[in-house]
């Protein structure tokens, strides 16, 4: 399910028995979840492609599109102040990885989605995993719905413990790619390559100086 292109249309009422938002926020939030780093991009030591990177290897790890789009994600929802949005798509990003029904979607998060441009939750509809490694829980979720009405607190705990571990081992970096066009570090990367540039066109030109002069 591609949910960038549908969320709008996701807002049935619960039928009985589903929690309220409240109640998962609540429980969201006892587990006191940290916040993914955003790191700044470093011309001298990152590299320009890989927004991923391990906080226990201390370097950039290349990875799928879909964990891609994921580190996008996070970066826009991180100038953001709505909380419970971010608890919202982190919940639904578990779930998508978990390979959980869209029934916890669609009638406990899409509500709250509302909120934000369809995009910011959207992943390619074949992207089987959105995650970056975690490896703390190998839980998966049947997909009988009174399994997932009644278990909705275990499945935001376990949510919350891999966004906690992924927050232990992981951060984002802003490389280019995810920058503000208009804001003055993308100006900065950019004068950098333009440097590099011309000084790869200044030695080629004196090399074939030499070459057909010499």
């Amino acid at each position: 399910m591609n949910v960038g292109m549908n969320i709008k249309r996701m807002v049935p009422s619960a039928p009985p028995g589903w929690p309220k938002w409240c109640s998962v926020y609540h429980t969201w939030q006892n587990a006191r979840v940290p916040d993914v780093q955003i790191l700044p991009f470093n011309l001298a030591k990152h590299t320009p492609y890989l927004p991923w990177f391990s906080l226990e290897r201390n370097q950039q790890f290349s990875t799928s599109n879909p964990v891609l789009d994921t580190a996008h994600h996070l970066l826009e929802l991180a100038l953001k102040t709505d909380d419970e949005l971010k608890a919202a798509y982190k919940l639904h990003a578990f779930c998508r990885e978990k390979k959980i029904s869209p029934d916890f979607l669609i009638y406990v998060l899409a509500p709250i989605f509302q909120r934000c441009d369809p995009a910011l939750c959207a992943w390619n509809c074949n992207a089987k995993y959105v995650l970056p490694s975690y490896h703390n829980t190998n839980l998966v979720f049947e997909q009988r719905y009174d399994f997932q009405r009644q278990r909705w607190k275990q499945l935001v705990q376990d949510a919350a413990s891999a966004w906690t571990t992924i927050a232990e081992r992981w951060a984002v970096i802003r490389i280019p790619g995810l920058m503000d066009r208009d804001s003055e570090e993308y100006n900065i990367y950019c004068n950098h390559v333009r440097a590099l540039s011309e000084k790869h066109e200044r030695l080629e030109y004196e090399r074939l100086k030499r070459k057909f002069e010499g």
